[in-house]
């Protein structure tokens, strides 16, 4: 209690961090626009994540084919806290 007799809370924040790094499984894809792929992920850590891979339809893209439905991967997720979004940066299969 403090004098004034009101209990103080000490509220403890934690930040999120922006790139996460976490074992995944492919759920869902679908068309985002022209060249984008937007996914959904189930992870350990975060669960059921939807998520976009920009640029994944492109023929050189190195998420073009680790970003298909089923797959098993190590993915690399930044997340954007305005929008509360995700962007896949990297996926390497396993």
């Amino acid at each position: 209690m403090s004098p004034g007799g009101f209990v103080t809370m000490i509220i403890r924040t934690t930040r999120m961090q922006r790139c996460i790094v976490t074992d995944a499984i492919i759920i869902r894809r679908g068309r985002f626009g022209e060249f984008h792929k937007s996914l959904t992920l189930l992870t350990p850590d975060l669960g059921l994540v939807s998520a976009t891979a920009y640029g994944a339809y492109k023929m050189q893209s190195r998420l073009r084919m680790a970003s298909e439905p089923f797959t098993h991967c190590a993915a690399q997720l930044y997340h954007n806290p305005v929008s509360h979004s995700y962007k896949v940066t990297d996926l390497e299969v396993r």
